[in-house]
């Protein structure tokens, strides 16, 4: 997962990456961004990211989380919601 800043041409791998992330992502479900934090699902474990420095923040298990997660999550009137299968 990378975070890249707009506006360049070319190749801006050098010049536009502000920060990349390999651990702990989704194969599926899109990660979401609510209230300037990153959410990702994998597996029933939700990992919460810093957006701005892509810093791991926290890291734990869903309680009763059974089954893959391959839908996105969603999030409103201040909640993450999660569907598995």
């Amino acid at each position: 997962m990378y975070r890249v800043r707009l506006g360049g041409k070319g190749d801006v791998a050098a010049t536009h990456v502000i920060w990349r992330q390999t651990r702990g992502l989704p194969l599926i479900p899109s990660p979401l961004v609510y209230e300037n934090l990153l959410y990702s699902v994998r597996r029933g474990i939700v990992a919460t990211f810093d957006v701005e420095s892509s810093k791991l923040l926290r890291e734990e298990r869903l309680r009763r989380a059974l089954g893959e997660y391959d839908a996105s999550p969603v999030a409103g009137d201040g909640k993450i919601y999660l569907v598995s299968q």
